[in-house]
């Protein structure tokens, strides 16, 4: 019974952002008031019935109409036990007032934020190049992360970005001039990061590739700096494995559900619903067997052409999980 009503929620809730886990967990958690329910409901066809048949014809209806307001009455105090229950805090958290924060405690707030955001980044390999000397002015910033970083995960990985600070707009603030001709062949190439969330599942990296970047360019690039900085991203969080096979999601034949799932529930598993669109009509970014947290061939060619026309590299990784970097 409470699977049935599970998969008759699902469809109704999953698209407002209600994760499958969280439905089954909810109605199993209320599964001894959806019984009462049912049991009251039976009792109340029940009585219905018997009145037809028990009943003096003059009574019948007060027999009746007693039984439909006990129903209803029934229905609601179980509904308020369960409001006051086990779904109390949830439901406190969406019609709770909205408390409006003090500036010093917005303050103190971003002020944790950066401490920790701060704290978050290592930097794995440093051939003395790092700090910058103060010489340095212009900065080329490759790679397709770099208009559009990830600043969060999926499901309870979740932020909101809309007053984050950006990888180019810190380096500005930091007192960098980076390549506008550099940064308009991503902006041009698209300006929208592929949608990763626990709906849907897009892995595509929008990562030109080498042909994007002309000789005018590149030479251009040369004269500019001799630092460059290639940003690399991966997304991830609640509600979707990571593709260990890229390829097979490319080729849209990831179907890891038939290895791990009953064929009974197959249509239930919902991690590997991947999708993939970049550079699949030139050449797979990926090759067979290579998984999301490695780089692709797009990034290894662009890296490969970033060496062979600078001196001064910085690599950043901007993920959400450790990534392959041999």
């Amino acid at each position: 019974m409470t699977q049935a009503i599970i998969n008759l929620l699902i469809p109704i809730l999953q698209p407002m952002g209600v994760s499958v886990a969280d439905i089954t967990n909810y109605v199993e958690t209320c599964s001894s008031y959806i019984y009462a329910i049912i049991i009251a409901f039976v009792v109340l066809i029940v009585l219905l019935i018997a009145a037809h048949w028990l009943a003096k014809k003059g009574n019948r209806h007060v027999i009746r109409w007693t039984a439909v307001l006990a129903f209803l009455a029934c229905i609601g105090v179980i509904a308020n036990m369960v409001v006051f229950g086990p779904l109390k805090n949830n439901l406190a958290q969406q019609f709770a007032p909205k408390i409006e924060l003090n500036e010093e405690t917005l303050e103190g707030s971003k002020s944790a934020i950066q401490a920790v955001g701060e704290q978050g980044m290592v930097l794995v390999k440093n051939d003395s190049l790092l700090p910058l000397s103060s010489d340095v002015k212009n900065i080329n910033v490759f790679g397709w992360d770099s208009i559009s970083p990830v600043l969060g995960g999926t499901g309870s990985g979740a932020s909101d970005g809309s007053t984050a600070v950006t990888i180019l707009q810190s380096l500005a603030d930091a007192g960098y001039t980076t390549n506008e001709d550099i940064t308009a062949v991503y902006t041009n190439y698209t300006t929208t990061r592929p949608g990763t969330s626990m709906q849907e599942q897009n892995w595509s990296l929008p990562e030109p590739t080498v042909e994007f970047y002309s000789e005018e360019l590149l030479a251009s690039a040369k004269e500019f700096s001799d630092v460059a900085l290639f940003c690399i991203g991966r997304s991830g969080g609640e509600g979707a494995d990571l593709p260990n096979d890229m390829y097979a999601v490319i080729h849209g034949t990831y179907n890891l559900e038939n290895t791990v799932a009953t064929p009974a529930s197959v249509q239930n598993y919902h991690y590997t619903e991947a999708t993939y669109w970049n550079n699949s009509q030139q050449y797979d970014d990926f090759d067979e067997g290579m998984h999301y947290l490695e780089l692709s061939n797009t990034e290894r060619k662009v890296l490969e052409m970033i060496a062979e026309n600078f001196d001064n590299i910085i690599v950043l990784v901007n993920a959400n999980n450790a990534m392959e970097l041999s």
